[in-house]
């Protein structure tokens, strides 16, 4: 294989709080066994092995998306992915390669989810190479603002349970919502809308 993966595995150095779920610190794609890599699914930055030829064909990462520093940012490891597919190179994820992937503590706190999730939907415009319509980003904002009334509605009978926080809530109610106001923020920012 030229290009490969597995998953990841949340590793608690530091311990965890009691309402942080193991999926908040995990990865996997959704297959079973040895598969190959496309759209809408791609492998994590920190479970992928490239040849280095391969990765040195083209140029390695982008560096104007990513971790820069103490910035949060993503994307890097996808771009390169989307562009080696559309060239027909085959990638593939094994879910039996695991790693265990640390959990630092700043990830362990509510504010990260929403600053990773509004980071996620701002570098999905680099990422992607693509501008936005302001009809588009219209779709998005009104997106938003059903999912969190779906949300509210879904999530907050769930409070009731024992092993529900209000950070889960929290989480779950607005981490999407974050997302796309990064996309909207983004995208008049950089006056990519048309």
């Amino acid at each position: 294989f030229d290009v490969f993966g597995g998953r990841a595995i949340p590793w608690y150095k530091f311990g965890k709080p009691s309402w942080y779920k193991d999926e908040y610190g995990s990865y996997s794609l959704p297959h079973d066994s040895l598969s190959k890599v496309d759209s809408p699914y791609f492998l994590i930055g920190v479970q992928m092995i490239f040849k280095k030829a391969l990765l040195e064909k083209y140029q390695g990462f982008n560096t104007s998306i990513g971790m820069i520093g103490d910035s949060i940012g993503y994307g890097e490891e996808t771009e390169i992915q989307m562009r080696m597919i559309k060239d027909g190179v085959q990638i593939f994820y094994d879910p039996s390669l695991i790693v265990e992937h640390l959990v630092p503590k700043y990830k362990m706190e509510i504010d990260w989810f929403f600053k990773s999730a509004f980071s996620l939907g701002r570098d999905s415009i680099e990422m992607k190479s693509r501008s936005t319509s302001y009809l588009n980003l219209l779709v998005i904002a009104i997106t938003a603002f059903v999912m969190f009334w779906i949300h509210l509605v879904v999530y907050t009978p769930q409070l009731l349970k024992k092993d529900y926080y209000i950070q889960n809530w929290l989480i779950d109610v607005f981490k999407k919502i974050a997302k796309r106001i990064g996309i909207i923020y983004h995208s008049l920012l950089s006056k990519n809308p048309t």
